[in-house]
């Protein structure tokens, strides 16, 4: 009698496509995964080269907790000086302004995001007119 000989190809493909995929996942018990709340500026982008005097568009964009887009809640543009005093500010989202001071600044949007206060700031030069 002739035995046909084992391959063991069929098992190596089989192990191959399980390390591939992965292992099952852990139930999670029906838990929702969530998405913290979040306030980020979209424009400028942070080290943005400005124009004192130019146009400048400012927009930031809020999440809720299921990471679905939520209007902003008396949004506040702000920069704050060394010293702590606010040295210039604009309410609205977005907005359009044309009155940045000179120099470099922490351009910060504090606003209501689905109940909760966030505040999110990017760095900016504003160069003065030539």
């Amino acid at each position: 009698m002739r035995t046909i000989p084992r391959r063991p190809w069929p098992t190596m493909l089989c192990l191959t496509s399980l390390w591939a995929c992965g292992a099952p996942e852990a139930d999670s018990g029906g838990a929702k995964a969530t998405w913290d709340r979040r306030l980020e500026i979209e424009a400028p982008l942070d080290g943005a080269l400005l124009d004192a005097g130019a146009p400048t568009e400012l927009v930031a964009e809020g999440r809720d907790d299921d990471a679905a887009i939520v209007e902003l809640e008396d949004p506040l543009w702000h920069i704050i000086d060394d010293e702590g005093a606010t040295i210039w500010q604009a309410p609205g989202n977005p907005l359009t302004v044309s009155d940045l001071p000179a120099g470099t600044w922490t351009l910060r949007c504090a606003a209501g995001v689905d109940g909760y206060q966030l505040e999110d700031s990017v760095e900016v030069n504003v160069f003065a007119k030539r």
